[in-house]
């Protein structure tokens, strides 16, 4: 009878033995379905015809990581199992998380910026939903699952599997997702989708993402080449040479109009185009830049350019004329390369140098990047009597105020100015008075209050520049660093603006204001597709400066308009190449066309990012001069 009884013991604790390794595998692949899903990068995820791929390779690397547990660990399997479960599990919220603000999955090069995670509290704990608590669904089963199996071993929990049954499980099961995963690998990061990091997400899963950027990350960045070859240094150099692309050739009745004045570059903190010309219930949103556009020169067809860095790659981008990092900031990844940043280009001029951002002055690594390129002075919150809160620090009204005062005897100079109030999540301007009818109370609401502030700001700003007499004497270029509403957002943008909520319109809407005021300058709206890129080639032009070792194009010259976004999306006047879905449109009309019409033109268009990539991480610019 007892040994009827151990026996039966016995096949109930290898059944659960069974069932707490299904469930960890079952519930990690649902987890990841869950993440594809929930970040709209495989929406329907249970269709074959799309997702057969993904999810194989899903299974794949859920068994080897089954396996691993298995060989790495024996009497004490369950706790490396649980410990896996969690640490996995946050990865997957983390993931979902972040990509839903920087429409990328986390990546190694993410970790630097880790220190930022305090500041931005309040914007993450925004992007958390309800719903993210699946992440962590199966770990109250496994639990009790384990509690059973200590039960009916007599309250022992750790027993050892015998090394053969064990060694031949756990290698059967990383031989077989191994095999798979080779076998259903095609090339992945390479051709059209080179640049775009979620590509790899959406066509093999998390997993296998994940490892590939670690893959990278010590491939490229930690035991990488940094020399460069004759044939990077040709392709490099010829890019930079074109003729169609060379100040010489493409001087315009702009040239040097501006010249000997002083600049300013404001750059507005998540302000998106949409907003100028709209109202809400009678009532202009961005009165003050409404204005400011009839009166200067507006680029109303402008997108931004950044990746991981967010703020930090618009200032980059704006003061570099390069692409930002493909992953992570720029900022963190590559602050003591050698630029020929737009402050050294005024600074060899003779102008005093500064930025300006009522913040902390190490958020993403400002106080390293700001003085390798060229920035003679940064203020930062410490250097401003903190008078007034408005959202995330001292007011933009109070920042313009006091910086202007701090400008005062500097001439020449070259002041960059970040705006801070209009930062996500916007919860601090609810109960800021202005109408914003059914919207009150709503993200977009909140938004459309922040950046009515915004507006306020810039407003006072202008007076302010007037009542110091630097009006007449200062060029004054006003650029939005990138998008207000995120992607899941989008719904009440496209509400707002009257369109349907596809990703079409999506990709339509990610255009940033770019308004160039200065005396003398005759007001135009321009219809050029330009990119933040093309902000130092045009301030270059307009100040009569020479800037040879920009990759944008000054926007005043006959140069052909087209906007190339940091995962390899295209845009002309005449198609949109959306990487996102791998979808060619028709610029006007929003028609799908087909890509191999101009399959040779958009690779043209993406290898503007190689070049950059390379200058980035092989530090070019210390290595190449170009001939006087």
């Amino acid at each position: 009878m007892k040994a009827q009884l151990d026996k039966k013991s016995s096949l109930t604790i290898q059944i659960l033995e069974i069932v707490i390794w299904l469930l960890f595998a079952c519930g990690m692949f649902f987890k990841c379905m869950y993440l594809q899903s929930g970040t709209g990068l495989n929406t329907a995820v249970t269709d074959p015809s799309i997702n057969f791929r993904m999810a194989i390779v899903t299974i794949a690397s859920v068994l080897i990581i089954t396996g691993a547990i298995l060989l790495f660990s024996n009497k004490r399997r369950y706790i490396l199992l649980m410990i896996v479960d969690i640490l996995l599990s946050v990865l997957l919220m983390f993931d979902i998380i972040y990509f839903r603000y920087y429409k990328n999955v986390l990546t190694v090069p993410c970790i630097a910026q880790l220190g930022l995670v305090g500041s931005t509290g309040d914007s993450i704990s925004s992007l958390f939903k309800l719903n993210d608590l699946v992440f962590f669904a199966d770990i109250i089963p496994l639990v009790i699952i384990l509690v059973m199996i200590c039960l009916a071993r007599g309250n022992k929990l750790f027993v050892k599997l015998k090394l053969n049954v064990r060694l031949a499980i756990s290698l059967l099961l990383i031989a077989v997702g191994t095999v798979t995963m080779v076998w259903f690998n095609d090339g992945i990061g390479k051709g059209v989708f080179r640049f775009d990091n979620n590509y790899p997400v959406k066509r093999m899963g998390v997993f296998y993402s994940h490892c590939q950027d670690v893959g990278q990350f010590f491939t490229n960045i930690v035991f990488g080449d940094k020399s460069l070859n004759d044939d990077e240094i040709s392709q490099i150099t010829d890019f930079l040479r074109d003729p169609l692309r060379n100040t010489e050739n493409t001087a315009n009745g702009y040239t040097g109009t501006q010249a000997g004045k002083n600049l300013v570059i404001i750059q507005l903190e998540a302000i998106q185009n949409f907003l100028l010309f709209s109202e809400i219930n009678g009532h202009e949103v961005t009165p003050n830049l409404n204005r400011l556009a009839n009166e200067s020169l507006y680029f109303k067809n402008t997108f931004f350019q950044i990746a991981g860095g967010n703020t930090s790659d618009a200032e980059f981008v704006i003061n570099n004329s390069l692409y930002p990092a493909g992953k992570g900031s720029v900022y963190f990844l590559h602050p003591s390369n050698r630029y020929h940043s737009l402050p050294l280009i005024m600074k060899n001029e003779g102008y005093k140098t500064i930025a300006a951002h009522a913040n902390d002055a190490d958020f993403w690594n400002r106080r390293v990047m700001y003085g390798n390129i060229g920035f003679d002075n940064y203020y930062i919150d410490e250097d401003y009597d903190l008078d007034e809160i408005v959202g995330w620090g001292l007011s933009d009204v109070s920042f313009f105020r006091q910086t202007l005062d701090k400008l005062k005897g500097e001439d020449p100079f070259y002041a960059f100015l970040i705006t801070l109030s209009s930062h996500h999540p916007y919860a601090m301007f609810n109960n800021y008075e202005f109408d914003t009818g059914k919207y009150e109370g709503t993200m977009m609401g909140n938004y459309l209050k922040a950046s009515h502030y915004l507006d306020k700001s810039i407003g006072a700003f202008f007076e302010q520049l007037k009542e110091d007499g630097l009006d007449k004497d200062t060029l004054v270029v006003i650029v939005g660093d990138h998008f207000g509403m995120t992607k899941d957002d989008f719904g009440m943008v496209a509400d707002y603006l009257g369109v349907p909520d596809n990703p079409y319109e999506w990709i339509m809407n990610q255009e940033v204001p770019l308004i160039i005021h200065g005396d003398g300058i005759e007001p135009a709206v321009i219809e050029k597709i330009c990119a933040q890129v093309d902000i130092m080639p045009t301030i270059a032009n307009l100040m009569g400066l020479d800037s040879p070792y920009t990759l944008g194009k000054d926007l005043l010259s006959d140069l052909e308009g087209y906007a190339v976004l940091r995962d390899g999306t295209v845009i002309t006047d005449e198609y949109i190449w959306l990487v996102r879905n791998d979808t060619l449109y028709a610029y006007e009309s929003g028609e799908e066309l087909d890509y191999r019409l101009f399959s040779e033109e958009i690779q043209k268009f993406q290898n503007e990012l190689a070049i950059s990539d390379l200058v980035l991480y092989k530090n070019a610019f210390e290595k190449i001069k170009l001939a006087d």
